[in-house]
């Protein structure tokens, strides 16, 4: 699942260039480096997110519906 948004292009030209990244991971496979840069970006996204209070709260609401415990 991939988001993209534009101000800039359409959705089909962006569809079209979103595809073309995508179909170029068949000729050259993510190198090693990159899937740990990926990571550690995907890492420090979440550990900056759980800074905030409300998406504490909202984490511990998250919890607290879908296992019956807040924590």
């Amino acid at each position: 699942l991939i988001g993209v948004s534009s101000d800039k292009h359409s959705v089909p030209k962006l569809d079209k260039a979103v595809s073309k990244v995508l179909a170029s991971f068949d000729k050259a496979p993510i190198t090693e480096e990159e899937l740990a840069r990926a990571k550690r970006a995907v890492r420090f996204s979440m550990m900056d997110e759980v800074e905030h209070p409300e998406s504490q709260a909202e984490i511990m609401v998250d919890c607290l519906r879908d296992f019956g415990e807040p924590d």
